[in-house]
């Protein structure tokens, strides 16, 4: 809720945790995966439980700079798919 991050930001004696809620709301909250569940099915992924962890995987990797394109998204999902499954071979 925007209120209340706001309220919080307000209320924080940290500089460090204004700054922090002050990128949330400037650069962070907006911020999506490239992939989508689509994607993630032509990559192999079945629909479900699985498909969700990594779609969350991919969006904490994304705030983390970790991903920043489509093919490190891929990079990252058939690397998580082979792992996961033991697959050797993927689309």
């Amino acid at each position: 809720d925007l209120e209340l991050i706001l309220y919080l930001m307000a209320k924080a004696e940290r500089e460090s945790l204004r700054k922090a809620f002050s990128r949330y709301m400037t650069k962070l909250r907006h911020t999506q995966t490239i992939l989508k569940g689509a994607d993630l099915k032509k990559l192999g992924a079945q629909q479900g439980p699985v498909m969700g962890e990594i779609l969350r995987e991919l969006l904490r990797k994304r705030l983390d700079n970790e991903v920043v394109s489509r093919e490190d998204e891929e990079a990252f999902v058939k690397a998580f798919l082979k792992k996961k499954t033991g697959r050797k071979k993927l689309k």
